[in-house]
């Protein structure tokens, strides 16, 4: 049986708008309450919440875009209406993903593509990760994706 995946170039991304928030309210934020670790309750150990250079992917918003579009596949059914995922995952000191769940979005009737999610946000390669006081530090990243299905028009 052929299986019709959807290329990425049907999925909006909105990497780039979250990106530049998360570097706003990181610029907006005193000396103060930069590098403070927090007790992160999803993997119960400490994190630092607003650290003064933020975790990024390898190449940034374009080359995460890049990375998503080649690597995310879904099938044309998994998807029937516009829906954003939202995904949260720890940057370790090494760059490395851990701790990857899903963090909300309709998960309802939507099992297959939150799964796929899942996986690959898990099989994301290395970041660079976040930093304090120049040294590398772990922090918990949410991600969200927007998913849009590929309608072909009728005519």
């Amino acid at each position: 049986m052929k299986r019709n995946f959807i290329p990425c170039p049907t999925l909006f991304l909105c990497w780039l708008c979250i990106s530049q928030l998360a570097v706003a309210q990181n610029s907006s934020l005193s000396d103060s309450t930069k590098c403070i670790q927090v007790l992160d309750t999803l993997s119960h150990r400490q994190l630092v919440r607003s650290p003064e250079v933020p975790a990024a992917f390898r190449g940034g918003a374009e080359g995460f875009q890049n990375y998503f579009a080649r690597n995310f596949r879904f099938e044309r059914n998994e998807v029937q209406y516009r829906m954003t995922l939202v995904y949260t995952f720890i940057v370790e000191p090494n760059g490395k993903v851990s701790n990857v769940s899903f963090a909300f979005g309709p998960s309802k009737g939507n099992d297959a593509i939150v799964k796929k999610g899942l996986i690959f946000f898990e099989q994301l390669p290395r970041f660079k990760p976040a930093m304090c006081n120049n040294v590398n530090v772990a922090t918990r990243v949410m991600q969200p994706i927007v998913l849009v299905p590929n309608f072909t028009p009728s005519y």
